[in-house]
């Protein structure tokens, strides 16, 4: 029990299995003060009221909570893990100069319960804006808002730049609001029954059938802003998720209205309800980036994830849009074109690492041979946790005949636009065609070889005495003409090259193998695909030279 103290710091602790009618684990309420909280565990504690784990408010209060563990706390009324109330200074009657400020919240938080908050609960008026980052949120139930939900006196923007994934929670059941329902008004008359809705997502403001909110009203003011990308670049399905029947889980199948177009739920101010779908892949990358995790929280009533009445900004306001933009040969005419071509989108980090982030998207005449790829982010945070900008380019699938050349994105000149602007920063990339063939390098390990081995591969490629540089296909190149990339037994790469390039293409990697190659080294032909082939072969012995001979039985003859 922490109050009206000057500082906080408690690191490397546990707080388990403790009681309190507020703050189970900890209570924690300080007045122009310093709170740091650092990689504790805070599991199996119980509130009577609020903050199973934790119960943290503050006013011109500085908060850390940096790779904490709260776990399995429960809270008979809100906030199962962790009760944020930091004050802002316009809270009556304004005794305070500044605001409060949380400088970071990271960890894990999973497994709690609560009526309302499972996860956090972050409902009390006149708070700071909650800011999460890198945040990950899923696997939590309740019946109004499963992930997040938010009331009618709450301002919520979702980015995709440092951003959030909210995918995988559940919607279920009913509440039945009575006089018992909020223990702090006992003698509220309210009775009725409310249905499940928004699996990811649930928004209250004017119109909402809870009526139990209704006095909070809406306005203008108080609106949502959901992205179309996941924490990562991933791209989501949004589904309208609405009540259709008490203790009825809503799926895709039973969803009337189905997918939505997301850019209506922009600055959107009517309540609704929203269920994701995020492709596995994509989940993972999702995961591999978070740094708060909110994960299988219940909140038998609102927000399984969260709760909240008042602002939650997740990410930063820096996502950019990308168009792609096909180039033909000048004078070309249309009928020598392809009807159509399709390309990929690919994340590339700092280190020159590829993600394909969307795929299958058809460039062909009538879209005058472009595509805009919308909010994605900007930036990511290291193994360091410092920043780093991402950079796009865009991959065709080979089309007979010819070669593709792709460049990075770059910005538009005399672009001024920003997401705090309320527009992204505009990006272009580039494709240009010109005739040419393919290349493709495949890898085969045969005998008692590594098939699990990665084997480096080098491809060096020049038109003239001008080296290939850039990306063409599934290579990219240097400034020099080379293309490096490693293959597994059984896997190949494919590059569309100009006709009339030169190729020669090595494998590093193999000590200990016998290697054959086709078509290692050659020159592109218009029209044509080239299949380089490396086999590497390790007999049963182990050496890379010929097998052993057998013992010549018959003849009684051993070999010496």
């Amino acid at each position: 029990y922490l109050y009206a103290v000057a500082s906080v710091s408690i690191s490397d602790s546990s707080f388990t299995e403790s009681s309190s009618d507020y703050g189970g684990g900890i209570y924690c309420e300080t007045f122009v003060s310093t709170v740091e909280l650092k990689g504790n565990t805070i599991s199996e504690n119980h509130a009577a009221s609020s903050g199973g784990g934790l119960y943290i408010g503050g006013f011109e209060t500085t908060l850390t909570f940096s790779q904490n563990l709260v776990e399995e706390n429960v809270a008979e009324y809100r906030g199962g893990g962790l009760v944020l109330q930091l004050y802002n200074k316009d809270l009556p009657p304004s005794l305070y100069k500044n605001d409060s400020v949380c400088k970071e919240l990271t960890g894990t938080i999973r497994n709690n319960k609560a009526c309302w908050g499972g996860g956090i609960d972050h409902t009390f008026h006149f708070q700071i804006p909650l800011k999460l980052q890198n945040v990950l949120i899923t696997g939590n139930t309740a019946v109004r808002g499963g992930g997040i939900w938010a009331c009618p006196s709450s301002q919520t923007e979702i980015h995709s730049t440092l951003g959030g994934a909210i995918y995988g929670n559940m919607a279920t059941g009913s509440i039945v609001n009575d006089k018992n329902d909020n223990p702090q008004t006992p003698n509220d008359p309210l009775t009725y029954e409310v249905p499940a809705s928004g699996d990811e997502i649930r928004f209250e403001t004017d119109g909402t059938e809870d009526k139990y909110l209704s006095s909070g009203g809406g306005n203008e003011n108080n609106t949502i802003s959901v992205n179309r990308r996941a924490l990562g670049g991933g791209l989501m399905e949004w589904y309208q998720d609405e009540a259709i029947k008490a203790d009825t889980t809503v799926t895709i199948e039973n969803r009337p209205q189905g997918l939505v177009d997301i850019s209506a739920y922009q600055e959107k101010a009517d309540s609704f309800g929203l269920h994701g779908e995020l492709e596995s892949d994509h989940q993972a990358l999702a995961r591999s980036e978070a740094r708060l995790i909110i994960e299988g929280n219940t909140a038998t009533k609102r927000g399984g994830g969260i709760a909240t009445n008042a602002s939650i900004v997740i990410g930063q306001a820096a996502d950019i849009d990308v168009t792609v933009k096909k180039v033909w040969p000048t004078g070309m005419s249309a009928d020598k074109l392809p009807s159509k071509i399709v390309i990929d989108l690919y994340r590339i980090d700092a280190e020159g690492n590829q993600v394909k982030l969307d795929q299958d998207i058809e460039l062909y005449a009538t879209n005058v041979w472009s595509y805009t790829f919308r909010d994605l982010p900007s930036m990511y945070l290291d193994e360091n946790g410092q920043e780093q900008s991402y950079r796009y380019t865009a991959k065709e699938h080979p089309v007979d005949g010819w070669a593709c050349h792709s460049t990075i994105a770059t910005a538009n000149e005399n672009d001024n636009s920003t997401s705090s602007t309320g527009k992204n920063a505009q990006y272009t990339a580039t494709l240009t065609n010109s005739p040419g063939g393919a290349l493709t390098v495949t890898k085969e390990v045969t005998g008692s070889g590594d098939k699990n081995k990665s084997f480096t591969f080098t491809v060096t490629a020049e038109q003239g005495d001008a080296p290939i540089t850039d990306i063409y296909g599934g290579m990219t190149f240097n400034e020099k003409g080379t293309a490096t990339f490693t293959l597994k037994d059984g896997e190949s790469v494919t590059t569309s090259l100009p006709t009339g390039t030169s190729y020669t293409v090595k494998e590093t990697d193999n000590e200990g193998y016998r290697v054959t190659m086709t078509n290692d080294t050659g020159t592109i032909e218009q029209g044509k695909t080239i299949e380089c082939v490396f086999t590497n072969h390790r007999s049963s012995g182990g050496g890379g030279g010929s097998s052993r001979p057998t013992l010549n039985t018959e003849d009684h003859f051993g070999y010496i």
